[in-house]
């Protein structure tokens, strides 16, 4: 068992590591935003198009999470292959939005 990465102290079992490291990617993508679009505006950019990925992400890492935590169900939730698969094209739109916004300064 290793401890759950949103820090909740919950233990998660090792067979779910993949989930954890795709959820610190994802989280780590979007702990940049801010830092990241306020530099875009600093240098005269327009960094709406990148923001507007961020709603995408943060339902991603919800969805991971609520896997780590055993409370998604199928109904509800993607399985995690679908989420591993939709966190691999947000994290292409997120860096051809960036690439689009820092290009325009």
């Amino acid at each position: 068992m290793a401890q759950c990465p949103c820090n909740c102290g919950r233990r998660v079992p090792f067979n779910r590591g993949g989930a954890a490291t795709g959820y610190k990617r994802v989280t780590g993508m979007l702990d940049q935003f801010g830092d990241i679009a306020d530099g875009i505006r600093g240098d005269g950019g327009d960094p709406s198009e990148f923001l507007a990925t961020r709603g995408e992400g943060e339902r991603i890492a919800q969805q991971i999470l609520d896997h780590l935590h055993k409370v998604a169900k199928p109904t509800t939730h993607p399985s995690l292959l679908d989420l591993v698969n939709d966190m691999r094209r947000w994290e292409t739109r997120w860096q051809a939005a960036l690439l689009r916004a820092v290009g325009e300064i």
